[in-house]
């Protein structure tokens, strides 16, 4: 081992650690003498990273993510991975093009099949990989085999079927104004459910999650059941639809009722106030009010209500306090379920029974014996009977 004075290229003066025999270390310091020294290397790196950095975003690609150092690098292997595959399918396309004249239909549609899931995988991994470490660990990799892998894995399974109506997807889907990921988000719209189906994708699944969707790994979609206390399938899958729009998703979806007020914002809101029922424990029966965004005036002004009290975390109130609890509901924006309402009109119907029930019946009055025997012929009174 021998330390060296290293004179770079860019002027630069470095010591260096060479190691072997003398006549290998003259080589690689001669070699080493060639170049820039490592630190205006690095600035090179960095600067052509900025770059490529700034191309990326005027091609609408999303940052990468992870150290400063991980970026540099995977900036570069990025743009090396698009310039490949954009010249592979280039190639295809012109293998495709010379070949048309001697291919069948079958084979032409199973062509574009192809084309159609190369682009859409393409699309995917634009949108999608900004883990720095992704493209570092794929570096490697063959392009090809890379943007399969994707759409075998990544990709929900008819995305791209060649059996699809082409015009009818396109009049079902919405596309946003500034689309910032690729594919389309479909959601399918039923009585008792609203369902989303797309790539696997960090921005999606926060959306969803903020909606309270779940993940239903039967059929591997997210799913919002729907309850008499989240309102309509349609207004629900019209919230989700408008809410991906505003954040650059596409959206297929076949309801056309869904699609047009998604667009134009007029679904109902999902409301967190609510006056119910209690139907079991000590208090069934009873108004409960829920309190949920912790609004402390709003709770103070529930307990008012006379007979009101706090049971878990809610504030309950009794039947006969009807009138102040649907009174409060509207003044603050509650919905009141179907069973608040009936729990009323039941109460009401009760107490009008009870008042009924309570109001004494006129006596009929004994028979006038008087007018009796007067209108008789045969009665004769005692008193005035012969002696």
């Amino acid at each position: 081992m021998a330390k060296v004075t290293i004179t770079y290229a860019c002027g630069h003066e470095g010591v260096v650690e060479l190691f072997g025999r003398s006549a290998d270390r003259e080589r690689r310091a001669a070699w080493l003498a060639s170049d820039i020294c490592p630190d205006c290397a690095a600035q090179k790196r960095r600067e052509k990273a900025m770059q490529l950095a700034a191309d990326a975003e005027a091609d609408g690609l999303p940052k990468l993510t992870g150290s400063e150092k991980q970026v540099i690098w995977a900036e570069q292997l990025r743009a090396d991975f698009f310039a490949a595959a954009d010249k592979i399918r280039a190639e295809a396309v012109t293998r495709m093009d010379a070949a048309r004249e001697t291919l069948s239909e079958k084979d032409i549609a199973q062509s574009e099949h192809m084309f159609r899931d190369w682009d859409n995988g393409v699309s995917y991994i634009a949108a999608n990989k900004v883990q720095s470490s992704w493209w570092i660990e794929t570096r490697r990799q063959d392009v090809s085999a890379v943007i399969q892998d994707v759409v075998d894995k990544d990709l929900p399974n008819d995305i791209s079927s060649p059996s699809n109506d082409q015009a009818a997807i396109s009049e079902a889907t919405l596309t946003p104004e500034n689309p910032s990921h690729g594919g389309s988000v479909e959601i399918t719209v039923d009585k008792d459910y609203v369902a989303a189906k797309y790539l696997k994708d960090d921005d999606f699944r926060t959306l969803v999650k903020s909606l309270k969707f779940t993940w239903d790994h039967d059929h591997t979609r997210w799913m919002r059941v729907i309850t008499p206390f989240s309102g309509s399938a349609e207004d629900r899958a019209a919230e989700l639809a408008n809410l991906l729009l505003r954040n650059g998703f596409s959206v297929l979806c076949w309801d056309e009722s869904v699609r047009k007020k998604a667009v134009d914002a007029t679904y109902t809101p999902e409301s967190s106030r609510w006056v119910s029922v209690l139907v079991a424990g000590d208090y069934k029966g009873w108004f409960s009010i829920s309190i949920t965004d912790r609004n402390q005036a709003l709770f103070d002004e529930a307990r008012r209500i006379k007979g009101a009290r706090i049971y878990h975390s809610k504030v309950i109130a009794p039947a006969s306090r009807h009138k102040e609890v649907f009174d409060f509901a509207e003044c603050n924006g509650y919905c009141i379920s179907k069973g608040a309402k009936a729990l009323a009109e039941n109460y009401i119907a009760q107490q009008e029974n009870a008042v009924n029930a309570a109001v004494p019946q006129k006596e009929t009055p004994a028979p006038d014996r008087l007018n009796e025997i007067l209108q008789s012929s045969s009665d004769i009174l005692p008193d005035l009977e012969d002696d």
